[in-house]
């Protein structure tokens, strides 16, 4: 992150692949590829409205506006009608968010801590440890399963002569990841598993001929995701 601005630097935080990772990602033919338009030129946009608010609301509000919908309710909407279920967001019931939206910046980290005050509200109510408690997601062990039972599928997928030929990745860029990974020097799983499903989609809708769109440069470079956490 040496020499970017607040801005970029949150960018990069909720990328797969940071700016500075590019050139070694990337082959030197897809990046003269996708010089234009700048995707980063795209994500900042959203910041020039926020400008008057404090760093940390501008990150909280870019979050709701592209994280929120793009990401996370989008996900629960398509999972839970797929089950038949309805899913209910009270914490997004209009009369919380425009009370949530405000409240000072430092009502809602303070010293590190997020959600500071629903945390204190919480307390009331319930036991300290449990509001205290870290997070805890829907994530499933890829990692894990990248070194066990997946490994040899996982590497298979990732280093075969086809998936490294393609000429859109820097082969020794992955083989390093996938390397490291399987070593336990480094934790990629969520940067491998991008690779991974690029590359099944790849053989599914490109290989396969099972596209029924033509292939052309995408309005994001594949070095910018839908941020993740």
């Amino acid at each position: 992150h040496v020499g970017r601005d607040n801005r970029g630097r949150y960018l990069d935080t909720i990328r797969f692949f940071s700016a500075d990772d590019k050139p070694a990602l990337l082959s030197n033919d897809l990046q003269n590829r996708l010089q234009q338009p700048d995707p980063e030129a795209r994500l900042a946009r959203h910041f020039v409205r926020f400008a008057p608010l404090p760093w940390a609301s501008q990150m909280m509000r870019f979050d709701a506006e592209t994280y929120l919908p793009g990401d996370v309710l989008t996900k629960v909407d398509r999972m839970s009608m797929a089950h038949s279920l309805e899913s209910r967001v009270p914490l997004l019931d209009n009369d919380v968010i425009a009370f949530a939206s405000r409240l000072p910046a430092a009502f809602k980290i303070k010293d590190g801590r997020r959600k500071h005050v629903l945390k204190e509200v919480a307390a009331r109510l319930l036991p300290r440890d449990l509001v205290d408690r870290r997070k805890q997601g829907f994530g499933v062990p890829l990692g894990v399963w990248f070194r066990g039972n997946l490994r040899e599928l996982f590497a298979d997928t990732l280093l075969s002569p086809a998936s490294l030929g393609r000429g859109y990745f820097q082969p020794a860029f992955v083989r390093r990841l996938v390397d490291d990974h399987l070593a336990g020097r480094r934790d990629h799983t969520l940067r491998l598993w991008q690779l991974v499903v690029f590359e099944r989609w790849h053989q599914q809708y490109v290989d396969a001929g099972g596209s029924s769109f033509p292939l052309s440069a995408p309005a994001l470079p594949l070095y910018v995701c839908v941020p993740s956490r």
